[in-house]
């Protein structure tokens, strides 16, 4: 079965959520979404290293990693279900309903699969693969197992979300995944007072994730009508969403493992303890990334739907989102290599800040590069081509792994670090060689210059960001002159990413929407 579509419609096309000119707005409802479980990160995290310990935050830490991975062992389902319904939601509601459904029950059948792989692997993990004090590793082997619970609704939630996405529905997804995010946020605190072992956290996590599917499912009957009545999944469906999404899966499976892997290296080579001395700034910097995939997760219907799957519109939109993306990247780049250790040792104390702020400042310029490399990344996948990112992140698995081990025998926790921002950097240059070779530039060519020539004052820039960090001055001396670099960065991606008329068109829309604000 070939990919299912829905059939021409006479007279212009609409889509079911308005035009393209919302797309901005959908960024901003996801990034607030992802913003807004932030300050409480920011309170939590020390709460739970200081009543748990770092031995066992490093074990959550891990946990972590686990369950994020499991969350993506779907075959794509997630990303197959927003690109398959965009296409669908205009159509004919069986077809529609057929493709929810059939969805919904595989990625759950897959997520029932890694809960039992997750059984099975969990003691020697606990036990033989980190090193884990003898003292927390039955502990530590009891909250891997009750991962199993969660891996159904870790797998299911991404699948049911992207029914909601294709609809451009993010405002309901925003107010699903805050509370989510949240709940999970809180679950270590809220067994504190009564214990400090690990399961119960992890079964508290579990029950947030099941919530959450259940609300989710609910909100999908309501939200996208075609879907109401449950249908049975078909087989040619299945085959049509795993000829897409086994790319995908690819990319699912080898991405995650090379993004998560520094973090289990880590804990066999060195020890747990380590472990949490890189995933707290770790943690810190790539909330950053959620600026990016905020803005990603709004066009990648756009770039799957069929009304938008011409190439002007699709590279129109690319070029946009990245210029987008570096204006409000750069800056904040700059701004956390020049404090990275003020900032840790106001959040974790001055033993972290000791240890991890280089990690913090290499991590940053990672995050920076890969949040332009998630324009070319999505575009490839929205256009069906997951197979060109599935290929180069096989390719950079095998040079990252060996890399990895070498930094981390080297410099600690800081080649470790290095090892992924070089990782990231190389998976930037690949896909945006593979986007200008299949997509092109075509009449973006001087927006796209006037990107790599901001892309060039930002290396300029990290560089003086660094050299202020290290410049043993005091801590308002080394703030003023972050915020100088921030501000000079900011400014000049301003003039230089930006045509006069794009100029004036931003200030004109924020003069306005301030006007509105004040009456």
């Amino acid at each position: 079965m070939t990919e299912p579509r829905a059939p021409a419609a006479a007279g212009p096309e609409r889509g079911p959520a308005g035009p393209a000119r919302g797309v901005f707005s959908n960024a901003g409802l996801n990034l607030a979404a992802s913003l807004l479980p932030l300050p409480l990160a920011l309170v939590t995290v020390p709460a739970v290293i200081r009543g748990f310990g770092i031995e066992r935050y490093g074990v959550l830490a891990t946990a972590g990693v686990v369950l994020a991975y499991l969350a993506l062992l779907d075959v794509g389902l997630g990303r197959a279900s927003t690109r398959f319904l965009a296409r669908l939601l205009d159509g004919h509601a069986a077809t529609v309903a057929e493709t929810f459904w059939t969805v919904a029950a595989l990625a759950a059948a897959i997520g029932a699969a890694g809960g039992v792989a997750m059984l099975a692997v969990a003691g020697p993990l606990a036990r033989h693969v980190l090193r884990i004090p003898p003292e927390l590793a039955a502990d530590a082997e009891a909250a891997f197992r009750a991962l199993a619970l969660a891996a159904p609704f870790v797998v299911l939630l991404p699948a049911l979300l992207g029914a909601l996405e294709a609809r451009r529905r993010f405002d309901l997804v925003a107010a699903i995944s805050v509370p989510t995010a949240a709940l999970g946020l809180l679950a270590p605190l809220a067994v504190l007072p009564w214990t400090t072992r690990l399961l119960p956290v992890v079964l508290v996590i579990a029950a947030v994730q099941c919530a959450a599917c259940a609300v989710t499912l609910a909100v999908c009957r309501r939200a996208v009508p075609q879907v109401r009545g449950p249908v049975r999944p078909r087989l040619d469906v299945v085959r049509a969403l795993l000829g897409y999404g086994r790319w995908v899966a690819v990319s699912n499976v080898v991405g995650p493992l090379m993004v998560n892997a520094d973090r289990l290296v880590i804990g066999a080579m060195l020890s747990v303890r380590a472990v949490g001395f890189y995933a707290a700034p770790y943690d810190l910097v790539t909330r950053l990334s959620l600026v990016p995939s905020s803005m990603m997760r709004a066009l990648f219907p756009l770039f799957s739907a069929d009304r938008s799957a011409d190439v002007r519109d699709a590279r129109r939109l690319a070029v946009d989102g990245a210029r987008a993306i570096a204006l409000v990247m750069g800056p904040l780049a700059a701004l956390i290599v020049a404090l990275a250790p003020d900032l840790l040792r106001l959040w974790l104390g001055a033993e972290f800040a000791a240890r991890s702020h280089a990690v913090l400042q290499l991590l940053a310029i990672g995050v920076t590069v890969n949040a332009v490399a998630m324009v070319p990344f999505w575009l490839l996948q929205g256009i069906g081509r997951p197979d060109v990112c599935a290929k180069f992140h096989v390719l950079e698995l095998v040079l990252y792994v060996p890399l990895l081990l070498v930094l981390l025998r080297w410099q600690g926790i800081t080649g470790a670090a290095m090892a992924w921002t070089i990782r990231v950097t190389l998976d930037g240059a690949l896909l945006l060689a593979a986007t200008r070779r299949l997509v092109g530039a075509g009449e973006h060519v001087g927006p796209v210059r006037r990107l790599g020539a901001f892309g060039a004052v930002l290396v300029a820039a990290l560089l003086a960001a660094w050299l202020v960090a290290e410049s043993g001055a005091g801590s308002a001396p080394r703030v003023a002159g972050a915020a100088l670099l921030a501000a000079a960065t900011a400014v000049t991606g301003w003039l230089v990413v930006l045509r006069r008329d794009e100029r004036t068109a931003v200030a004109d829309a924020i003069s306005a929407r301030a006007r509105r604000g004040s009456r």
